[in-house]
């Protein structure tokens, strides 16, 4: 269920879309505040992360990108990491700090980057703690913070996915890769993807 037809493999509209049904179901089974009233501010926010994302200062990484984020932010750290694979073509990983942690980190050198998506939601310091573990090492770190956070963590995940969409978007632009096409080459064939299927 998109607004309009998703025109992107990587399906950009109807991530949003799934999220946002998503909040309305919960907000039905007496959860969160993340009903219409709710969602329509964060449309205005999205609007808003849409019209200036941000990303200029994240470095394209000569090899590979890692993405980390605690809590909530590391769902949207993969979904993100998902995004760049597919619409730039090049290794990207979306990680919760935990996993970073614990071996995530060690094939990552000088000629990786490391986006910490925001660093001030996780309570423990480790996301702070890894990025300047990550600059000792020779990392490329940037960070990715909404400055107009509200009281629901799963609300804001939509203003940070829609940042790592356009960053994705950029990236491709640098690659010169086609970011509305995921599968490409061999992988696009139609005999492999109806393997399997029902």
């Amino acid at each position: 269920m998109t607004p309009v037809r998703e025109e992107s493999e990587t399906y950009t509209v109807s991530y949003l879309a799934a999220l946002a049904v998503l909040g309305m179901l919960a907000h039905e089974l007496g959860g969160a505040d993340s009903g219409v009233v709710a969602l329509r501010g964060v449309a205005e926010r999205v609007r808003a992360v849409a019209a200036r994302p941000r990303v200029d200062e994240v470095p394209i990484p000569a090899r590979a990108l890692a993405i980390v984020g605690a809590g909530p932010w590391a769902v949207t750290a993969r979904e993100g990491a998902l995004k760049i694979r597919e619409a730039a073509r090049m290794i990207c990983e979306g990680f919760d700090a935990e996993h970073l942690l614990h071996g995530g980190a060690v094939p990552y050198g000088p000629a990786d980057g490391l986006v910490v998506l925001q660093p001030d939601a996780d309570p423990d310091g480790l996301l702070a703690a890894l990025a300047a573990t990550a600059i000792e090492e020779g990392i490329q770190v940037s960070t990715l913070a909404e400055d107009d956070r509200s009281n629901s963590p799963f609300l804001d995940q939509f203003a940070m996915t829609v940042r790592l969409q356009s960053l994705a978007s950029r990236l491709a632009t640098l690659r010169r890769t086609d970011p509305d096409t995921a599968i490409a080459g061999s992988w696009a064939q139609e005999r492999l993807w109806n393997l399997g299927a029902p």
